[in-house]
């Protein structure tokens, strides 16, 4: 993986035990009969720029940390065909 130079490229996460806990809040309350919504999103609170989630999570793995490289993106960028509505999303099954 390559980082790219310049302004940082902020993303947003939710941790595990964060998004097992609205799950289990989302759960209780469909238990106790309240009506949920269709959709819930989850994001921690404050935005992570790229490079610092990569670099912890390649010291995490004890492998070297991603190149840096002036003007080339760090991932691939997401193309107007590449995203799907969700009524054309596929069910595995």
């Amino acid at each position: 993986m390559t980082l790219r130079t310049g302004p940082p490229r902020f993303g947003n996460r939710i941790h595990r035990d964060d998004a097992a806990g609205a799950l289990a809040h989302l759960a209780s309350l469909a238990i106790s009969g309240r009506a949920l919504a269709s959709l819930y999103l989850g994001a921690d609170d404050e935005p992570s720029d790229e490079a610092v989630v990569l670099r912890w999570i390649a010291s995490q793995l004890g492998v070297a940390e991603p190149l840096v490289r002036d003007g080339e993106p760090a991932l691939g960028r997401a193309t107007r065909t590449a995203l799907l509505p969700t009524s054309a999303a596929r069910t595995p099954g």
